[in-house]
């Protein structure tokens, strides 16, 4: 019974985590490029959106987590047993680099989005929106990847 809560809540989570990073990387920042008066509204679905991400990414390791010590095929941290075992391993690398592109991203690349974000065309603003698509769409690819992994375990 927890096991089958455990997986709803995280199939939920997962699909809230996908959909937010794909409004903000294909919706929002396209949509905002060049229409100021689009900018605020935007700016606060995009703060939303930024909120549901870290809410859902929490839910996905707690209940990650649970699913992943329920397991038969799991045999302890790092032990490489198995096909299974290669997988999750793989699985929790890329979870961890998507971690760490998104702290980059909340922590430096936000603020500094924020203070540049009414200077017209500055260079600074436009090396920002770059580095923001690139990371939106690597985070985008690497949860995309993420959930073939994760339908290649389920099969196993």
């Amino acid at each position: 019974m927890l096991i089958a809560l455990s997986t709803a809540v995280h199939l939920v989570a997962a699909i809230v985590f996908l959909s937010s990073l794909f409004l903000v990387r294909f919706i929002f920042w396209p949509t905002k490029q060049g229409r100021e008066e689009t900018v605020p509204l935007l700016k606060a679905m995009e703060t939303r959106a930024h909120f549901l991400q870290q809410v859902s990414l929490g839910l996905l390791l707690i209940t990650g987590m649970h699913m992943m010590l329920a397991d038969d095929n799991y045999v302890g941290w790092f032990s490489v047993r198995n096909r299974w075992s290669m997988l999750l391993l793989l699985k929790h690398i890329l979870i961890g680099i998507l971690i760490l592109i998104l702290g980059i991203s909340s922590v430096v690349v936000g603020p500094l989005q924020r203070q540049t974000m009414w200077v017209e065309n500055s260079q600074r603003m436009l090396q920002l929106n770059r580095w923001h698509k690139w990371v939106k769409t690597a985070q985008f690819s690497i949860v995309i990847i993420i959930i073939l992994l994760s339908t290649s375990l389920i099969t196993l």
